[in-house]
């Protein structure tokens, strides 16, 4: 009778095996369906991204969030364009969910201290730039750095903005951004040599950075290096003679012009 009642319960088991397993397979399959068609909507989005179609990425990444919404990449992204188009409420809201899902995501800290930066929220953003900056292994701190000396530098808080500044440039002297910010901080403070060494690096890694280029002329009339100040004014008019730059630098040009001795 033991073997009859243990035959009928190996029985039962293979049946609901038989039953269950297939549709274990079926949502197997069915998830593994679903993951890459969101990966499939993600990488369309980033081509968009990449063409300056924010509109169109916007579309694929929503796909792709609602076949995945526990991808913390997807979240970030979002917040990221949500961010660009100015709906900030809507980015924080994607970008706490990307983190809530991945505590460790130092971008999506950094994303999220860039929009409080946007809202002009001074101590929000710095809070989530130290914390990008807490992860010893985040690969680009370069970018929470020089953001925090963003923030600093509209705080007033000039020592901090600058030594944030240079470890952006520590890390990655390549970047013009970082330089082209300190020679303004430096401009602000009157370190003239400074600020021209700064706008220069600023131009050396980005060549058609007309803004510095503009700075720079300003400068070099501080220090009455007059023939350097045209110098820089010209190239800014020949680049972009139409531009509000331009129209600047024809003004400084007149500028210069005027002073007795030019």
């Amino acid at each position: 009778m033991q073997e009859k009642a243990k035959r009928r319960v190996y029985k039962g088991c293979y049946l609901l095996m038989v039953c269950i397993l297939p549709l274990i397979l079926f949502n197997c399959t069915y998830r593994s369906k679903k993951l890459e068609q969101s990966r499939a909507y993600s990488r369309l989005g980033h081509i968009y991204l990449r063409d300056g179609n924010v509109t169109s990425a916007l579309r694929e990444f929503l796909k792709a969030e609602a076949l995945n919404p526990n991808d913390p990449d997807i979240h970030n992204v979002l917040g990221l364009i949500y961010s660009e188009n100015g709906e900030y409420e809507e980015a924080i809201f994607h970008l706490r969910r990307a983190l809530a899902l991945n505590p460790e995501y130092s971008e999506a800290y950094n994303n999220l201290g860039t929009v409080y930066f946007k809202q002009k929220k001074w101590d929000l953003a710095i809070r989530y730039f130290q914390k990008a900056l807490s992860n010893p292994l985040y690969p680009t701190a370069e970018r929470a750095y020089f953001n925090l000396g963003l923030v600093y530098y509209q705080k007033g808080e000039l020592e901090k903005a600058e030594q944030n500044y240079k470890e952006a440039i520590k890390i990655s002297p390549g970047e013009s951004a970082p330089h082209y910010a300190l020679g303004k901080l430096y401009t602000t403070i009157h370190k003239w040599e400074d600020a021209i060494n700064e706008y220069q690096m600023a131009i050396k890694y980005s060549p058609n950075h007309l803004a510095a280029y503009y700075d720079l002329g300003r400068v070099y009339l501080q220090v009455n290096s007059k023939d350097k100040a045209r110098e820089a004014f010209e190239h800014v008019i020949k680049t972009a003679p139409e531009s509000d730059l331009g129209n600047l630098a024809q003004k400084q040009l007149k500028h210069i012009s005027a002073i007795p001795g030019s």
